[in-house]
């Protein structure tokens, strides 16, 4: 994520937006995940994008993100989005 927002930075395209989509936790020992959350939290407080995070069969953006959505079945996936996109772009 760091890396993006970096990238995202260093170019000159106006009115970036971000869509962040997440399948869930990272799944390794306690000690690298409690390490990586607090890691991607640091760096979440540094988007200065618009943006919206998407779990996908998994409540964890809660957990990371102000903006977030949470699709519970693969059905919604398309139109939560889609709406979601509509939202940034206006």
């Amino acid at each position: 994520m760091e890396e993006i927002l970096r990238e995202m930075d260093c170019d000159r395209t106006p009115n970036k937006k971000l869509l962040i989509l997440s399948d869930g936790n990272l799944e390794t020992s306690s000690n690298a995940r409690y390490q990586f959350r607090e890691d991607l939290k640091m760096v979440v407080e540094t988007i200065k994008y618009p943006y919206i995070s998407i779990g996908i069969l998994s409540n964890a953006v809660i957990d990371y993100y102000k903006n977030y959505r949470v699709v519970s079945n693969v059905g919604d996936f398309i139109s939560v989005i889609g709406s979601e996109i509509n939202k940034l772009l206006k």
